[in-house]
């Protein structure tokens, strides 16, 4: 995910006019949104798959609040960096800072035991209780979000979840307008 949102900065940099095309900087918004939400789902699932129960909350609380220190001052960063050395520059910036935050898990281990390569990684064993349950196709993976969802408590969840996301970042669509 982390390295497709830097593939579709880059294409950004490809286009001719980028500022005069605004189908395309629609479309490549999108897809740097969807890479980023992949990569906030797949940060989630790794923290409940490698960290103990007791952790997670606490967990849960750094990652949300680091990711709004993060949006705070990356916002600060980057909206300097395109008022003062443009578009371009500033999407050159976020692409570096996107590698350098990529690096980080390829750098670490999640378990002891386990190998940096995949390949090279060594069995590990669980117990029955910590087996991951893993779909073994796209058909099973949508059967499990079926029952998940299932629930009114998950779909409340989620209705939830999005709305406050649509009512936190609403801002971000009608500031630019107020500033004007």
């Amino acid at each position: 995910a982390q390295f497709m949102m830097g593939v579709t900065l880059a294409a950004m940099l490809l286009l001719p006019d980028l500022t005069g095309n605004l189908r395309a900087l629609g479309v490549a918004i999108l897809l740097v949104n969807t890479f980023a939400a992949l990569q906030d789902v797949s940060v989630d699932a790794l923290a409940i798959d490698v960290l103990p129960e007791r952790e997670r909350g606490v967990a849960n609380g750094l990652m949300f609040g680091s990711s709004y220190v993060g949006s705070f001052v990356g916002g600060v960063v980057l909206g300097r960096s395109l008022i003062t050395r443009g578009l371009t520059f500033t999407v050159l910036v976020e692409i570096g800072i996107l590698a350098a935050i990529a690096a980080i898990p390829l750098l670490i281990r999640e378990r002891p035991g386990d190998a940096l390569a995949p390949r090279w990684r060594r069995q590990r064993l669980l117990h029955a209780a910590e087996q991951p349950v893993r779909p073994a196709s796209i058909r099973q993976l949508l059967s499990m979000l079926k029952t998940a969802f299932s629930r009114r408590s998950a779909l409340l969840a989620g209705l939830l979840a999005i709305l406050s996301l649509v009512t936190i970042n609403a801002h971000l669509v009608f500031w630019p307008a107020y500033l004007q």
